[in-house]
């Protein structure tokens, strides 16, 4: 999947999924996943598809029981639905990352770059912060960081909400 462009695995897209699904397991699936999400997210599939390949892939992916090895699709796929679906199919993959991560008691804490990164990845792409913490599942991601992660994730969400945020007069967006 490396070597091919993201234009042509877009256009093939549903055929790319399915060659994954096949694979056998010499070479781990969630890799090839990951690889092809990083070529989804760069160029998406035509509308049409773009619902049918990300629920086609993330019915696989959801059942990923190594939150290590679900985390490294995750991580990647999230800016997908960011990009190119709704808020709703965002706060619906929250959810799952939330369900597979959350599970163990503090194993999570292992998990926290790559968590950082699927903060980073929304807030890159979404300016309304209104809707971002109005989400049922970005505050709970939230959260889960503690320490020195919990510190420079509030950093991010501060600093990007400075950013673009033009003045905010929600009680729950100001405190």
């Amino acid at each position: 999947l490396g070597c091919l462009s993201p234009q042509y695995i877009s256009e093939h897209a549903l055929k790319f999924v399915n060659m994954v699904g096949d694979a056998d397991e010499t070479f781990p699936k969630h890799k090839l996943y990951r690889a092809l999400g990083v070529n989804l997210v760069l160029c998406p599939p035509l509308q049409q598809h773009q619902m049918e390949v990300l629920n086609e892939v993330w019915s696989v992916v959801t059942a990923i029981e190594d939150p290590a090895a679900y985390m490294e699709v995750a991580e990647v796929f999230i800016e997908y639905p960011v990009k190119h679906c709704s808020l709703a199919d965002v706060d619906r993959m929250l959810g799952d990352i939330l369900a597979h991560v959350a599970n163990d008691e503090r194993s999570y804490e292992a998990l926290f770059p790559q968590l950082a990164s699927v903060v980073s990845k929304i807030l890159a792409h979404i300016r309304d912060f209104t809707a971002l913490f109005g989400l049922a599942n970005f505050m709970p991601l939230i959260d889960l960081f503690d320490g020195e992660a919990a510190v420079e994730v509030a950093r991010n969400v501060l600093s990007t909400f400075a950013k673009y945020q033009r003045p905010a007069f929600d009680p729950v967006i100001v405190n």
